[in-house]
């Protein structure tokens, strides 16, 4: 899982799609999906969900989408 922090709320976003241009699709801290300016972002940061417990960095509805949208299971 891929995720961008905001360079000025520090809040966590996660990566849905990315052409590495200059928008890339993602899941908001509230749950909203949209398309966002790279350069308001900080990226190179990965979970993995199988080591690490990705609900404490991120809220339900964003782990739900991600589940969602790459039919993967994060929870335990």
């Amino acid at each position: 899982m891929e995720l961008a922090q905001n360079r000025v709320s520090g809040k966590i976003f996660v990566i849905l799609d990315d052409t590495e241009g200059k928008n890339f699709l993602a899941v908001t801290p509230d749950g909203k999906i949209k398309c966002l300016e790279r350069s308001l972002f900080f990226f190179g940061r990965e979970i993995n969900h199988e080591e690490t417990e990705p609900e404490k960095l991120l809220s339900d509805t964003q782990l739900s989408i991600y589940e969602a949208y790459f039919g993967e299971t994060v929870k335990n």
